[in-house]
């Protein structure tokens, strides 16, 4: 093969398979005045969602099938994971029930 064609050959490759490597990206949600900031979030399948208590109590995330349980996360404190499991996960606080929050997995 010339090497004209080699690298044509290579920048072909690269082309088809760029869509493919794309970077995991950070996915943010405040907890601030009771509430999950947005409510309802999207992230990708290895991207890392972190939930930062800007409130004056502690919270958790937590999904209804403990996939996710952050635990006590004090105020001014943070809680990081990276998604894996696709689908619609939702989550509240135990400590406040009527804090909810949705997290979809592409």
């Amino acid at each position: 093969m010339s090497q004209r064609r080699v690298i044509l050959h290579s920048l072909l490759c690269s082309a088809l398979l760029w869509p493919l490597a794309t970077e995991a990206k950070t996915v943010e949600v405040k907890i601030s005045g009771m509430q999950f900031v947005p409510a309802e979030v999207e992230a990708k399948a290895g991207d890392e969602v972190v939930w930062r208590n800007e409130d004056l109590v502690p919270h958790t995330v937590t999904t209804t099938k403990k996939l996710i349980d952050s635990g006590s996360i004090a105020a001014g404190a943070s809680f990081s994971v990276t998604v894996k499991k696709k689908g619609q996960h939702a989550y509240k606080c135990l400590f406040h029930p009527t804090m909810t929050g949705v997290l979809i997995v592409r």
